[in-house]
């Protein structure tokens, strides 16, 4: 196949790919505007359950904790996890476009810390 044949082909599903992401951005709006209804209805209700047969749903009202730390306690927290041997508390991801931007402006990097090239095709839309 040719470039041009292949970048047609390309385009023909970026193209798709903006259409889909459009509609599923407005439908997961919708979702949590009737989730924020339906949590509303049933707290004024006073219930945590409810049961719609009609559209095959169990609905539930449940409490999560989530984590939530302060930044400049991040070194201390970083610590106890470490101390703890709880290394699954933290999601291991470097940012590697900060990195690469440190290291372009001069900066080194300690030991275990790399950059390794990868090679990818890059396009944009005219």
């Amino acid at each position: 196949m040719k470039i041009d044949q292949l970048a047609v082909e390309l385009r023909a599903v970026l193209d798709e790919m903006d259409v889909t992401n459009a509609t599923l951005k407005g439908l997961r709006g919708q979702k949590e505007s009737i989730l924020f209804q339906v949590q509303k209805v049933m707290e004024e209700v006073g219930i945590d359950s409810a049961k719609s047969n009609e559209a095959g749903l169990s609905l539930s009202i449940k409490e999560e904790l989530v984590a939530d730390y302060d930044p400049e306690k991040f070194e201390e927290i970083f610590k106890w996890c470490s101390d703890q041997n709880r290394y699954d508390f933290i999601q291991r991801r470097m940012s590697s476009a900060k990195i690469r931007e440190y290291v372009e402006g001069g900066g080194g990097l300690p030991e275990g810390l790399t950059l390794s090239p990868i090679t990818k095709v890059g396009f944009r839309r005219s």
